[in-house]
């Protein structure tokens, strides 16, 4: 940060013999109290546009939205098609910013930001489900299920967590020859929270940068102040003159002193408020593992998200950078059998906290689970495969593992 000192310095030598002499102040004495004036009003200013960063960050972008399939309680089939179609989530719970547009099914990032998607997707029971969750037309993430035969319906759900610059789109596809059903009751939606900070980081770089002349002026001013106090020691003035004048200017300069100290505190609170939240974490595991003949720690090798680098890709292992509240999500699919099951298990500290479970005798099967905890600084969370288990991914990213600082403590 930058370390602004204000200190101009009169020196008086009158002898005491010209107590009485009578002569005015030099025109480079006033020209040079008009500079400070001048100085004084320039941050003035600055400290206004400091009011007004601080009001604008603490009212940062809020965007978040919730969608259905449909409104009506009539039940409504999507696809199978020949080739993948964009859904269109066309009934909206929650539209906070208007960035996702029910006619076209498409949500646009309005400032750039970390995002967080979830999808719900309802299976029919005569065919298999699967949605895919596309980038700027780019596949990310999907979820599918088969057809879930006795019980006649079944669903599958996914997540991840994005960087997005301002103008991206995301927007859910139906994969071809897949259904997707819905009766107006089913919880087929998006769910979108967003916290943005990296735009007021750069308007808080430009005032920074701004300052940075400021600074060198009022340098050029003290160093011409000093030559000046060199010229009064010949020059003969009215004594009481020349005190009341120098009264007023270091009244002027403790003024000026307080309001330089009191904009760069405001500046590094700004700062702190903005880096402390930079923690968010999602990835996948990308191939199949298990069974093992004890408790074994899952390492999710492919990363979407790793901001604030929390989460070793080499353990699997996340590792709290400061105490705060933080929300977790684990994601496990694997194909069923009758003597295997897909069970994991998050741990904190080497301690169970929640599980994600599924056994059918064929087919796919999925499981997920969610949880929010609070952390002490170095606290260790892991997703732990039980013993005599298994899990299965690929590619397509079934099985997940998603985390995020919600607010620090």
């Amino acid at each position: 940060m930058m370390k602004m000192e204000v200190s101009i310095v009169l020196l008086l030598c009158v002898g005491a013999t010209l107590a009485q002499d009578f002569m005015s102040p030099t025109l480079d004495i006033l020209a040079e109290i008009k500079k400070i004036k001048t100085m004084e009003e320039k941050l003035n200013a600055l400290n206004d546009e400091v009011r007004e960063l601080r009001s604008k960050n603490e009212e940062r972008a809020k965007v978040a939205f919730s969608a259905s399939l449909s409104a009506s309680p009539g039940i409504k089939y999507f696809g199978p098609h020949e080739k993948a179609i964009t859904l269109v989530y066309e009934y909206v719970l929650t539209n906070i910013g208007n960035a996702y547009d029910t006619n076209t099914g498409i949500f646009t990032a309005p400032v750039k930001g970390v995002y967080f998607f979830n999808f719900v997707v309802f299976n029919p029971h005569d065919i298999a489900t699967g949605v895919r969750l596309l980038k700027n037309g780019n596949f990310v993430v999907a979820a599918s299920d088969n057809p879930p035969k006795q019980d006649t319906e079944d669903t599958t759900c996914n997540s991840v967590s994005l960087i997005l610059e301002q103008g991206d789109q995301i927007h859910l596809q139906l994969i071809e020859n897949r259904r997707i059903y819905t009766d107006g009751l089913r919880p087929d939606d998006l769910f979108l929270p967003n916290i943005n900070i990296l735009e007021e980081l750069g308007k808080i770089k430009i005032m920074e940068t701004r300052m940075e002349p400021m600074e060198k002026e009022m340098e050029r001013l003290r160093t011409e102040n000093t030559a000046q106090t060199k010229k009064l020691e010949d020059t003969k003035i009215k004594m009481d003159e020349l005190l009341k004048e120098n009264e007023a200017q270091a009244k002027e300069l403790e003024t000026m002193r307080g309001t330089t100290n009191d904009v760069k505190n405001k500046v590094d609170d700004l700062i702190k408020q903005n880096e402390v939240s930079k923690v968010a974490f999602s990835v996948s595991l990308s191939s199949s593992n298990g069974p093992h003949s004890g408790l074994h720690t899952l390492i999710y090798k492919h990363i979407f998200l790793n901001t604030g680098d929390a989460y070793d890709a080499n353990t699997g292992i996340f590792t709290a950078p400061l105490k705060g509240v933080y929300v977790f999500r684990v994601f496990s699919k694997a194909y069923g059998s009758q003597d295997k099951a897909v069970v994991a298990g998050l741990f904190r500290n080497g301690q169970h906290e929640i599980s994600t479970y599924a056994r059918q005798d064929g087919g796919f099967i999925g499981s997920s689970n969610g949880v929010s905890l609070l952390l002490e600084k170095g606290d260790k969370v892991c997703v732990n495969l039980y013993s005599g288990y298994w899990i299965f991914d690929n590619e397509h990213h079934h099985s997940t593992f998603s985390g995020h600082l919600l607010f620090p403590m």
